[in-house]
């Protein structure tokens, strides 16, 4: 079937965001003296659940509220400063895209990476105008899985859920299009895991963006 709107994640959907986040997180441990650093493949499975998410697990033993807002202050504003050194659009999505914006289907983003900075590098890396409109985590707002934002594009666009396809790398993106009782598509090439407990979850699993325009269009 086609398919009038599509909800995209952001980080390791759309873009390969991970070398940027693992500099700026080693940056940033190695700034507050917590002797700890990372390979990007490590980097991976701390992305998913929201900048403090990723903060905890990455302290690690180290977690506790003292280091985890030393650690905050010096990786939030890194985590901005960095994102746009190496960070770029997976093979085939930019024209994927293009492809989807000329059958007139309705596009989103739906991210937990911080709204502001997600809207910035939305912009940077696609432009203004792809995007009907891209929300990212407010403080103090919920995170994926909760659907709130794939709600809110639901209603204020009065989109039918049978209409919409939910395109993400991971479990969580998997549990968000559950909850918002919409069909998914779970991509292989991002920071999830892609054993059979996972992929049996999904409507659909891709290897390809062009493999998405086949589902979608």
């Amino acid at each position: 079937m086609a398919y009038k709107a599509v909800i995209f994640d952001l980080d390791g959907t759309l873009l390969d965001t991970i070398g940027d986040i693992t500099d700026a997180l080693n940056d940033a441990l190695k700034e507050i003296g917590i002797p700890l650093a990372y390979k990007k493949e490590e980097v991976h499975k701390f992305i998913g659940s929201g900048a403090a998410t990723l903060m905890h697990r990455a302290l690690g033993s180290y977690d506790s509220e003292a280091n985890f807002l030393k650690l905050k202050e010096a990786y939030m504003p890194r985590y901005e400063e960095y994102q746009t050194r190496h960070t770029k659009a997976y093979p085939g999505i930019k024209k994927l895209l293009k492809a989807m914006k000329k059958q007139r289907i309705h596009l989103f983003v739906s991210t937990n990476k911080p709204h502001k900075l997600a809207r910035e590098i939305i912009d940077s890396r696609f432009g203004y105008d792809v995007f009907m409109e891209v929300k990212g985590q407010m403080p103090g707002g919920p995170v994926k899985p909760d659907p709130a934002i794939a709600n809110y594009f639901l209603l204020k666009y009065s989109l039918n859920k049978k209409d919409v396809i939910f395109i993400g790398d991971s479990k969580t993106d998997l549990e968000t299009a559950k909850n918002a009782e919409v069909n998914s598509c779970l991509v292989t090439w991002g920071y999830g895991e892609y054993d059979w407990t996972v992929t049996s979850q999904a409507t659909f699993v891709v290897n390809s963006a062009e493999e998405i325009a086949a589902i979608v269009l």
